[in-house]
């Protein structure tokens, strides 16, 4: 029979939290106040760089009236109906057919 923990060499098991304190934390990171990744969001709909994407859905729907909330909710999507909608907009960027344009005027996916 196989164990789900590995014992000791004493013979007792090694509890689950012993074993997840190990393997979770990286080398080199004792102090959860050290510096943060920094964390760049380009817009779904040119090139431009943010902080966060809060401020990236923002600018979206200020400059080019694309509100990706509601269209997310107007449409149902979940977090991969999400991910087609955004690589689907991503086609659109360079090309000359307008994206936010296909969704004011009620186009479907």
């Amino acid at each position: 029979m196989v164990e789900a923990y590995p014992r000791s060499d004493s013979g007792e098991s090694v509890s689950s939290s012993d074993n997840e304190e190990e393997w979770l934390n990286k080398p080199g990171e004792e102090d959860e106040d050290e510096e943060q990744e920094q964390v760049s969001v380009i817009s779904l709909l040119d090139d431009k760089v943010f902080p966060d994407a809060p401020s990236m859905l923002a600018y979206c729907k200020d400059k080019f009236g694309f509100d990706f909330l509601a269209a997310r909710d107007r449409l149902g999507l979940d977090f991969h109906g999400c991910v087609r909608l955004i690589n689907f907009g991503g086609l659109f960027i360079y090309s000359s057919i307008s994206f936010t344009l296909l969704f004011s005027r009620g186009w479907r996916c």
